[in-house]
């Protein structure tokens, strides 16, 4: 499957955040054991923040919109290769006139 790349570039230094899924068992004389969770037991967020005027802050909302939270689309984070990501949600502020701040958060996902 084809997917569309996301190629806007954040206002503000992303900082990514990485997380490992785990299975996790805790037994009464205070063992744990533990195992990694899956094959990509590893994913990422990114929370990230675009500034401009309507012109250059609408694309980036429109291509949001089009993928409506949950279908994936390509993009290269920071010392990344390129990965699968969806945005749930994103926040549009107002700051002058014609001018605004949209704030989203790219999270990691997997695809065959």
């Amino acid at each position: 499957m084809a997917y569309r790349v996301f190629t806007w570039k954040p206002s503000f230094g992303p900082q990514g955040e990485f997380g490992f899924r785990t299975l996790d068992a805790q037994f009464d004389d205070g063992y744990e054991q533990s195992v990694g969770e899956g094959i990509n037991n590893r994913a990422q967020s990114w929370p990230l923040t675009f500034r401009g005027q309507s012109d250059e802050i609408e694309p980036i909302k429109q291509f949001l919109d089009d993928h409506k939270g949950y279908l994936l689309f390509e993009w290269a984070p920071p010392l990344g290769a390129a990965g699968l990501y969806k945005a749930k949600r994103y926040n549009v502020i107002p700051i002058g006139v014609d001018y605004y701040s949209l704030t989203t958060t790219f999270e990691e996902r997997f695809a065959p």
